[in-house]
């Protein structure tokens, strides 16, 4: 009885807040360029002085990642006031990832943060006037300036509307089953990190061809699997909702690199959302939020940035303090929170989850070329543990 209620209260909540207009005029968007897919150089830096063009690289959300670069040479990330933040040598595929910083400098030989403990680690603070420096050249160069992108920066609506995404549809009685082939695509966020999704559309023969109310499952599980939907997005397509299932950066085939609950994951859902709602078979270009425990966490965040094409969420089974989960009482939880944490790392990592690899077989080559960032995900036990 208690899970038939919990699916009415579902329904009528969620069909209530997807089906209604929103009141709220959608904010108008003037973004710097946040393709991003490589950074630009600025027009006001020193002309005169040569430039690292050697090294290209992404700014992110409190992040900069460097792609397609020299390998195994010392970059150091340079503040706006010029002072020398954290020094990062490139792996051999000539990557490294700037996430954390600390309040005095310091030199990994690692091409990540590894090394950092989160207890004094500082994240990087959203400003213009960035550089990255190349000290493994005599003298050293260093690139043009670029903006380390925040939360709240507006993003070119062009990264909304310029994505046409697809749905296959899931019946809900015997005669169609999904296309994977057709469903399962990819979503472009303001970095230029693509995530990987599966959209499916109900059964055509109960609630026809749309627009449908929609909504969206996202996490570091599973989500975007094509063979198999989660309960919640199950449940949606069988009450007629189509359902958009992401997988957040850095897990399963999702570019960018995975680390659990940063404001990067933050800014990707909002992006998700407001490409999803320009959708043509999406009623009145609004959005619901579905799922319990790691999907429940997530909507909480994401609804935190208040994207505007945001209509309800349904978060269940949420944490309210990460530190309770893992200090509970006082004592460090080696049960649950511990075992959660391993598993979100081994997943996260290539050749971590089978589906993924099955996906890379058969071809996918964005799944492939994203998962070639998977080396930098954090060791996240002793570094939480350490908080």
């Amino acid at each position: 009885m208690k899970n038939t209620w919990l699916i009415i209260t579902f329904a009528i909540w969620c069909f209530y807040a997807c089906t209604q207009s929103n009141d709220v005029e959608s904010q108008t968007q003037d973004a710097t360029d946040s393709d991003a897919s490589l950074a630009e150089p600025d027009s006001s830096a020193d002309t005169d002085a040569e430039t690292a063009t050697h090294i290209r690289f992404r700014p992110g959300v409190e992040t900069v990642t460097i792609l397609e670069s020299p390998p195994g040479i010392a970059v150091t990330l340079v503040s706006p006031m010029g002072d020398d933040l954290i020094t990062l040598t490139t792996d051999g595929l000539g990557q490294a990832h700037f996430a954390y910083v600390t309040a005095e400098y310091q030199s990994l030989e690692s091409s990540g943060t590894n090394g950092i403990s989160f207890a004094d680690a500082l994240v990087i603070t959203p400003g213009d006037g960035y550089r990255l420096r190349d000290d493994s050249l005599t003298p050293p160069m260093l690139t043009e300036p670029f903006r380390v992108m925040g939360l709240d920066d507006p993003v070119d609506e062009e990264v909304y509307t310029s994505q046409q995404l697809v749905g296959t549809p899931l019946g809900l009685l015997p005669g169609i089953e999904p296309d994977p082939e057709v469903g399962y695509q990819y979503i472009t966020v303001r970095d230029g990190v693509s995530l990987g999704a599966m959209i499916r559309f109900p059964d055509p023969r109960l609630y026809g061809d749309g627009p449908y109310p929609t909504v969206i499952e996202y996490s570091g599980y599973s989500p975007s699997r094509p063979s198999r939907p989660d309960a919640p997005s199950l449940i949606a397509n069988a009450l007629g909702y189509a359902t958009v299932s992401v997988n957040m950066r850095g897990s399963g085939c999702s570019g960018g690199v995975f680390d659990i609950f940063n404001r990067a994951q933050h800014a990707d859902g909002y992006d998700v959302i407001e490409t999803v709602a320009r959708q043509p078979w999406v009623l009145n270009q609004q959005v619901g939020m579905v799922g319990l425990s790691y999907p429940g966490i997530t909507q909480l965040y994401v609804a935190s940035a208040t994207p505007p094409s945001l209509a309800a969420i349904i978060p269940l089974s949420v944490i309210a303090d990460p530190w309770e989960m893992q200090y509970p009482g006082g004592i460090y939880n080696y049960g649950f929170t511990q075992q959660w944490v391993d598993q979100r790392e081994a997943e996260a990592t290539a050749g971590g989850a089978g589906w993924v690899n099955a996906l890379i077989e058969s071809g996918d080559e964005t799944c492939s070329n994203n998962l070639k960032l998977s080396t930098f995900g954090f060791d996240f036990e002793p570094a939480l543990r350490a908080m």
